[in-house]
């Protein structure tokens, strides 16, 4: 599943404009939010709603001056919307799967990342040209997924079986912002109303999930 989630993503961003997929791509939350009410009968609030409502709209802000600058959306790019609609799919079943065998070790990811890079391999050799990287960049490869990544994934799936399907969604959404801040930080872009308004819309987003009314639907 997550080789299959890589693919589509990333030929999403192959076939249609970054911004667009992205955004369709993250759709995937709210797949997962409705199916943990259908799947597991957790209980979503006017308030879940609202705030993640406030999350996906958080993100459309993020993207805002880029989705301007963008030629729009146009037919030829519909190839590339079905891979990030088909990633979030494939996301969305597979945390939902992961949550449905939440007594399945966290160490079992390893393997699955391991068949992946195998299949990936494949892909590669039969799909794409190879680039050689230098010795320096093999080496920040390989300490990159052997720390940031390897502890994203085993903190993920620590997530997923021991949180509720709302609180995965709501928090997700820090991502994006999360990488545009450091990106800006590091001196690759500058703060904007976007940026702002967006950081705003997911503390409010975030914050009217957590809190507690008698509100149930």
């Amino acid at each position: 599943m997550l080789i299959r989630y890589e693919c589509f993503y990333i030929n999403a961003f192959h076939f249609a404009p970054p911004v667009h997929a992205e955004i369709i791509n993250y759709i995937w939350p709210l797949f997962v939010a409705v199916g943990g009410a259908v799947f597991f009968k957790e209980k979503l609030t006017y308030r879940h709603i609202f705030g993640l409502a406030l999350c996906v709209l958080s993100l459309f802000v993020l993207h805002f001056d880029q989705f301007q600058s963008s030629s729009g959306i146009v037919l030829s790019y519909v190839y590339g919307y079905i891979c990030a609609l088909m990633a979030a799919v494939s996301c969305s079943v597979y945390i939902l799967v992961s949550k449905k065998h939440d007594t399945v070790p966290s160490q079992i990811v390893g393997i699955y990342a391991g068949i992946g890079a195998v299949l990936s391999f494949f892909g590669h050799v039969l799909f794409e040209k190879t680039v050689v990287p230098s010795q320096f960049q093999l080496l920040m490869l390989l300490l990159l997924g052997a720390s940031s990544h390897w502890l994203a994934y085993q903190l993920w799936d620590y997530a997923i079986k021991n949180l509720k399907t709302w609180k995965i969604c709501v928090i997700s959404y820090f991502t994006p912002v999360l990488s545009v801040i450091f990106l800006t930080l590091a001196g690759f872009g500058l703060f904007s109303w976007p940026v702002v308004t967006s950081c705003l819309l997911l503390f409010a987003g975030s914050m009217l999930a957590s809190l507690k009314f008698k509100d149930r639907l």
